[in-house]
């Protein structure tokens, strides 16, 4: 009986066949979502800050030119070179919190969101 209805509807066995097998396949790979990127991702992007932020120039050249040195200039030569350091990193610091204080508050707002 099955091969003579295989015989006599060979496409729509094939398309039943096919469906089935779809059906009993399972999803190997992970999603992935723009919108939440991965750990490595996140990764890549702190370290690319990280570089901008402190190599501004760009890749410094492996083969530097042999100069001369320079002699460094002690630090009590320059009395507001640290002070003028340290308030840029007051500064930063204080944005930083700001910004966390803001964060805080918006994670409790969405908390008591999904509560309610």
């Amino acid at each position: 009986m099955w091969a003579d209805i295989t015989a006599l509807l060979p496409d729509k066995v094939l398309q039943i066949r096919e469906v089935r097998r779809l059906w009993d396949t399972r999803i190997i790979q992970l999603l992935y979502f723009l919108e939440h990127p991965t750990d490595d991702e996140r990764a890549f992007s702190a370290t690319v800050a990280y570089v901008a932020q402190f190599h501004p120039q760009g890749v410094t050249p492996i083969r530097r030119l042999r100069t001369q040195r320079t002699p460094r200039v002690q630090q009590a030569d320059i009395p507001d070179a640290e002070t003028s350091v340290q308030g840029a990193m007051r500064t930063e610091l204080q944005s930083i919190s700001e910004e966390q204080d803001r964060l805080r508050c918006e994670l409790v707002d969405i908390r008591a969101g999904l509560t309610d």
